[in-house]
């Protein structure tokens, strides 16, 4: 996950590269590493055109892993830019080829991207079932990453539908994963965590939580959520929820503006501003709309 020494790398190889004849099989590789890291730094527009590229040149060439690679992307960078019908196109095209190559770690990864295009279509229930898969493929081989990434992707879906003990139960479960094999950093699910306790009004354990959190470099965005989910912690007054949500407004995403904001509405302490701002959000949002009540 060392993305910026990858990137690196990349550059290093089109140096190493250069007066290579424009057939080279290599050269398909470099511009697959280059799209790669412009999709890892979340530029989804910028991404979309070399990695399309990068399709056909291996279609040409039936050269099936690349073409794999770079359609696991480019559907997940559609769905990010709301291009959802697109997006299916490259996933039912890309799943049946995983399958006929046997590529089982990328067949896991497009459902774990397809799971995004379900929940950004508010279908919950496709997102769990795609999910679910992903768990079971990343057992079938070994691949605790990926399983750790559909668990804790499943784990927020069961937060956003309102199953918490579910949810709580898988967070637990990515977070172990995690330990055991110390995939990425422990802090993203502990925050899972603390976010599923904060709905559960379980606030003994979510100051414990946060505590953990508090020894731990966050950034900024994180520091954000965890200021929101402290005035859970300590019960406090409107007035500082409503401080803690006007940071939110600046750094966070639509999905978790709305679970803080119904976080806060559920606790008697959503400020007027926030919350004829909350509902006109949710009013456009595929999941929740479903809760728009909450917010009115």
């Amino acid at each position: 996950e060392d993305f910026d020494a990858s990137a690196a790398d990349v550059a290093a190889a089109r140096t190493l590269a250069a007066g290579l004849p424009p057939d080279d099989p290599l050269l398909l590789e470099i511009e697959l590493g280059e799209a790669r890291a412009v999709w890892r730094a979340a530029r989804f527009a910028e991404a979309v055109p070399p990695l399309q590229e990068v399709i056909a040149r291996a279609r040409a060439a039936e050269r099936p892993e690349p073409e794999i690679v770079a359609s696991v992307m480019l559907a997940a960078a559609l769905v990010d830019l709301r291009e959802l019908e697109a997006a299916k196109k490259v996933f039912d095209r890309v799943i049946p080829m995983c399958e006929a190559e046997g590529d089982k770690f990328h067949l896991g990864a497009a459902y774990t991207n397809r799971g995004w295009l379900w929940s950004s279509s508010g279908d919950l229930v496709r997102c769990a079932e795609d999910l679910e898969l992903v768990i079971q493929l990343a057992r079938e081989i070994g691949q605790a990453a990926l399983e750790r990434m559909a668990t804790y992707n499943l784990a927020e879906a069961r937060l956003w539908h309102g199953s918490l003990d579910e949810a709580l139960r898988l967070a637990r479960r990515s977070e172990a994963v995690q330990r055991a094999h110390g995939e990425g950093a422990a802090h993203f699910d502990q925050m899972l965590i603390a976010r599923i306790l904060a709905a559960r009004g379980d606030d003994a354990e979510l100051a414990m939580m946060l505590t953990v959190l508090s020894r731990t470099p966050l950034s900024s965005a994180d520091q954000i959520l965890v200021d929101v989910l402290g005035c859970a912690a300590r019960r406090a007054p409107t007035a500082d929820w409503d401080l803690a949500l006007l940071a939110v407004e600046r750094e966070l995403g639509d999905d978790v503006k709305l679970e803080l904001a119904h976080l806060a509405s559920r606790r008697g302490r959503l400020g007027d501003p926030h919350r004829a701002q909350a509902a006109e959000r949710a009013s456009a949002h595929p999941i929740w709309v479903r809760q728009i009540s909450a917010f009115r």
